[in-house]
């Protein structure tokens, strides 16, 4: 999953998961926005259903998210300095208001009722609503200081790589905020499918695609990204103990026609 405001973070499906046959883009307000029939080892094909996210299916996203990341690199980065009372119920109220807004602001996609979630932004619409902003703000107030630090190292080393790799033109550019698939739903196949939603719809707005990610990168490159800045965190901070975290920038180019993924789940 990625998170390049330093809210959440990437982890997503694993290198391997993808597979799909092809795809097709329905205008906004449809039931679904996109089929995905996925060709499995096993020879049996399935289709993916992509939707917006429902309000009622935000508790199931922030579950989610919330077990896909358990593992992950940055939250560790981040959590084993939030010392600040009442953890987990902090957490959850504030991915809770990010994903209800994010719903509101239909760039919320699902498959299966909150299995696998991804929150994308585009050039008209990749800022949370005035109203949860503001909370998630208030929220930040009780961060200890060395995890407010961590939290700016991370969003400083992104704004940097940003700038140097794209400049203005990333105010013409879709981005995908945070992906998440439910450990159980994972070799599915979802997040290609999530991931293949957006940058089809990018596609067909004559935009390019951008993501930030750690571990993920090898997932994401083999959906059409590429790598084009490097960087670590941790790697000058004596108050971390553990090895330097890479994380990458990565860039999808448009595409004529959308894109069309051909693999077969192992």
């Amino acid at each position: 999953m990625s998170d390049h405001n330093g809210s959440l973070w990437d982890a997503g499906p694993k290198a391997g998961q993808n597979a799909s046959n092809s795809s097709s883009l329905l205008a906004p307000g449809k039931k679904s926005l996109t089929c995905i029939t996925m060709s499995h080892a096993a020879g049996q094909p399935s289709t993916i259903n992509v939707v917006p996210l429902k309000y009622n299916e935000v508790g199931s996203g922030v579950d989610t998210i919330e077990r896909a990341f358990i593992q992950d690199e940055v939250m560790i980065y981040y959590s084993s300095v939030d010392t600040a009372p009442f953890y987990a119920a902090r957490w959850k109220i504030k991915h809770t208001l990010n994903l209800l807004g994010a719903a509101l602001q239909r760039r919320m996609l699902t498959v299966n009722r909150g299995e696998s979630v991804l929150l994308y932004g585009s050039p008209e619409n990749n800022q949370p609503i005035k109203v949860v902003g503001f909370i998630l703000k208030l929220l930040e107030k009780a961060d200890a200081p060395e995890l407010t630090r961590r939290k700016a190292e991370f969003r400083g080393k992104i704004q940097s790589m940003v700038k140097d790799a794209f400049g203005s033109e990333v105010q013409d550019m879709y981005d995908l905020q945070v992906l998440a698939t439910a450990p159980e739903a994972q070799r599915r196949g979802y997040g290609s499918a999530l991931v293949t939603t957006v940058t089809n719809m990018a596609d067909a707005a004559g935009r390019d695609t951008w993501v930030v990610t750690a571990g993920s990168y090898k997932f994401y490159e083999q959906v059409g990204f590429v790598v084009v800045r490097r960087d670590a965190l941790g790697g000058d901070n004596p108050k971390w103990n553990g090895k330097p975290i890479p994380i990458h920038l990565m860039r999808r180019s448009v595409r004529k026609g959308g894109q069309t993924l051909e693999r077969k789940l192992e």
